[in-house]
């Protein structure tokens, strides 16, 4: 039961990751970000490539995590920002992501083969195993459960208790009003994209570390599970983004304990997101910060 919990609370850890940056960009911007697939995706390539330079893991994923950074502030502001700039519709937007992450795949698929790659050694069991109540999980499993705990706190000090936070979530409340009350609404939506790559380029950078398998279609995976995530936990909301992810990560994992047979996530993870908005149309704590 213990080794369960630990596994469903690293999936929820990753996809917290993935889930937090698109509720950011969602409540800032109203915005459907699917490019943020390809910044998982580049956060995984840049952490090997840096591995196989370095032998480094913590580098590795500090470099993935920069360039992840690098890679959402590029598309915030060569594209997002001036197709609203011109008053562009949000469907256009959209349609404009969606673009970008068809040609970053392409783009992996030039620069790194057509290829699945992995790390020469299994970096989840690098750093040893701990045995605790007869049940044996790894350090690195630790690590990223602890690291996203940290995550999360440092997000809620920083919505909660810093002006640039504040600033923020009264920009995803009526960015106009914020606008005419002084609030630099530029600003704040760099400041939410940079947050927002850095938490998919270490997504990516921890995910294919701990999986082994980097390919250029992971992000596939990651911004359908993402977006039925802040669908499920309430458009906007941070708090339930978080939610939504620790009930599919444990919902995903329970099930492929119960079924032999291996199912798809998408094959779990929306018939829940149906069922929650059959019962609760708004998601499950919509308006929550």
């Amino acid at each position: 039961m213990l080794q369960y919990l630990i596994n469903g609370l690293v999936l929820s850890s990753f996809y917290i990751l993935i889930a937090v940056g698109l509720t950011l960009i969602y409540g800032v911007m109203k915005i459907l970000h699917i490019a943020h697939g390809a910044v998982y995706a580049v956060g995984a390539y840049v952490s090997l490539e840096t591995f196989l330079l370095t032998h480094d893991v913590i580098l590795s994923l500090i470099v993935g995590s920069c360039v992840g950074c690098l890679a959402s502030l590029a598309i915030q502001g060569v594209v997002y920002e001036r197709l609203l700039a011109t008053g562009a519709s949000r469907v256009s937007v959209v349609v404009a992501s969606i673009g970008i992450y068809i040609a970053m795949k392409d783009a992996f698929r030039l620069l790194f083969g057509p290829y699945t790659l992995s790390y020469p050694m299994l970096i989840a069991n690098l750093f040893g195993k701990i045995e605790l109540f007869t049940t044996i999980f790894t350090v690195y499993q630790a690590s990223v459960i602890l690291s996203v705990i940290s995550v999360i706190l440092g997000l809620w000090f920083f919505l909660n208790k810093t002006k640039e936070g504040l600033a923020l979530k009264a920009t995803a409340q009526d960015a106009e009003m914020s606008s005419a009350v002084g609030i630099n609404v530029r600003r704040v939506r760099v400041v939410t994209s940079l947050i927002c790559g850095l938490l998919a380029g270490y997504a990516g950078s921890v995910v294919g570390m701990y999986y082994n398998t980097i390919e250029r279609s992971m992000g596939d995976l990651a911004i359908n599970q993402g977006l039925a995530i802040i669908v499920l936990g309430g458009m906007g909301s941070v708090l339930g983004a978080v939610v939504a992810s620790l009930i599919l990560g444990m919902a995903e994992t329970v099930t492929v304990a119960l079924i032999p047979q291996p199912i798809p996530p998408y094959l779990i993870s929306f018939p829940l997101l149906i069922l929650i908005l059959v019962l609760r149309p708004t998601g499950l704590l919509k308006g929550r910060s």
